[in-house]
């Protein structure tokens, strides 16, 4: 299997295999994949008609995903079988990561218990019904629209909502370090190092953005793509936490105008930050997406 780094122009190779993708985890995420690369030394092969990527986890130990095809041909097995072969061939363990319980479904149909699954961390992508960012209808998102309504109190005839642009994007640059500062982050961090490699390369990865301002500053901007036909992937939201709000108003903002054609809206993991966590149930998440290991046995 010739696996290879991704550069911007696999997009069009990958991209047929990702949007087409039945599951809607962040991970089958062109924008995700290419950003987080360098950190998950992620590579690619197209393999037999199956896209096949392959990452190193944090412990260090060497993940693949599960294969994606275009269609139902009856060859995942097939390339699974290719897959173990090729991790035996390297003395590695073969492991499949970011595991849904669909996913283990299809394994235990294809390799019947030749899989033991676990999710020792609880990882999760927290996905939501579009309908209920976009509207926030409902007594459990009275807190959400008070955020909101205070923001428009303090700020609504100074406020604006614009899509982002290559214009726009030097502001958005100066608004992430502002943020950095905010949040004392370091900008070596690789959460920063991730979403400035996005706004970089923005129109390449194919991603869409939207950013407010008060007064002309940019407070907060939001990055995103479809996911799949049903689903809408945020992969990068940021907002300068001194402006009360903000945060509710880009993420209401935002949902409103690019995710009214998708059912869901994917807002990834809490990556273990119980603050983060707390913010993503506090939206009512419609699925919690589980996503453990697949190990050979």
């Amino acid at each position: 299997m010739d696996f290879k780094k991704i550069d911007l122009d696999d997009r069009p190779v990958m991209q047929p295999y990702l949007i087409n993708n039945p599951y809607g985890t962040c991970d089958f995420s062109f924008g995700n994949i290419f950003i987080w690369q360098d950190q998950l030394k992620t590579r690619y092969c197209i393999h037999k008609g199956y896209l096949v990527l392959r990452a190193v986890s944090l412990k260090g130990d060497t993940v693949y995903l599960m294969p994606l095809g275009l269609g139902d041909d009856g060859g995942k097995k097939e390339v699974l079988a290719d897959m173990i072969a090729e991790a035996r061939e390297a003395g590695e363990e073969f492991m499949l990561g970011a595991v849904t319980p669909q996913m283990e479904k299809e394994l235990d149909e294809i390799m019947p218990g030749a899989f033991s699954f676990s999710n020792p961390n609880s990882v999760c992508d927290y996905v939501y019904l579009s309908e209920n960012l976009r509207l926030l209808k409902g007594r459990k998102y009275s807190a959400k629209r008070n955020h909101i309504n205070k923001f428009m109190s303090l700020y609504g005839d100074r406020y604006k909502y614009v899509e982002i642009d290559e214009g726009i994007v030097p502001l958005c640059h100066e608004m992430h370090d502002r943020w950095c500062v905010e949040c004392d982050c370091g900008k070596s961090d690789t959460d920063f190092c991730a979403a400035t490699k996005a706004l970089d390369n923005m129109n390449a990865i194919g991603l869409e953005g939207g950013a407010i301002f008060v007064d002309e500053e940019m407070i907060g901007f939001t990055l995103g793509q479809p996911n799949n036909a049903d689903t809408y992937n945020i992969i990068i939201e940021k907002a300068l936490k001194r402006m009360e709000g903000a945060y509710a108003m880009i993420n209401r903002e935002f949902a409103a105008r690019k995710c009214e054609n998708y059912k869901l809206i994917n807002r990834e993991e809490d990556v273990g930050v119980q603050e983060l966590k707390k913010a993503k149930m506090s939206y009512y998440p419609h699925i919690l997406l589980t996503k453990g290991v697949g190990v050979l046995q």
